[in-house]
């Protein structure tokens, strides 16, 4: 949807990153398609890989939400304070539901 509907330019690094997410969650459905079978030693790296990648996919995916705010911000000149304050609240309690589990 966004590749199709709004502008990209590339000129801010909200779309810069966006585009780094596209490939590395392609990226991660194509290492979870070759996987070594079990009991394969390669099977370790593997999962420390897919773990490492997935990680990656979800921290620099919170960042693009607050880069894109800023990026809003600055084209629109509207204030941020309170979708960023909300998301933070959104995420905090993802995080501690997560370390509860």
């Amino acid at each position: 949807m966004s590749i199709k509907s709004f502008n990209n330019s590339f000129s801010n690094n909200h779309q810069r990153l966006g585009v780094a997410l596209y490939c590395i969650i392609w990226l991660q459905v194509l290492v979870g398609i070759f996987r070594p079978q079990r009991g394969s030693k390669k099977r370790s790296l593997w999962f420390f890989a897919r773990r490492v990648v997935g990680t990656a996919v979800s921290l620099l995916g919170v960042l693009n939400v607050f880069i894109g705010l800023q990026a809003y911000q600055e084209k629109t000149s509207k204030s941020i304070t309170t979708w960023n304050i909300l998301f933070t609240v959104q995420i905090s309690l993802i995080v501690i539901f997560y370390l509860l589990q």
